[in-house]
């Protein structure tokens, strides 16, 4: 009797199989959400900075030839600021991983 129970008992443990699916679609949600939400705090850190560097003149609708260069500079700056900080974030977690690895195939050859 006591080992028919252990896997009613198990299942109670971990869960339905559809409760793990559940879960692992909630958080994937999550994820996303957290996401997003990072990619409009920094369009809108991009938005202010760039507006605030460049918009001169309220004294007209229109938006002035400079005022546009400038806005055009700036984003193009800022996305070459942000995707050689990837790149070189990249790089430095492959050199981490390798000397992870280095080090513990130096301790493991001993």
């Amino acid at each position: 009797m006591l080992i028919k129970s252990w896997p009613v008992l198990l299942q109670c443990l971990t869960g339905t199989k559809g409760d793990q699916e559940n879960i692992k679609k909630k958080e994937k949600r999550k994820e996303r959400k957290l996401k997003f939400r990072e990619f409009l705090l920094s369009y809108n850190r991009l938005s202010e900075m760039c507006f605030v560097d460049c918009v001169m003149d309220f004294t007209s609708r229109k938006v002035s030839d400079n005022e546009d260069s400038c806005t055009n500079r700036c984003m193009e700056k800022y996305l070459k600021m942000t995707q050689r900080i990837s790149q070189r974030f990249q790089e430095y977690q492959v050199q981490q991983n390798e000397n992870a690895i280095a080090s513990q195939t130096g301790v493991m050859g001993r």
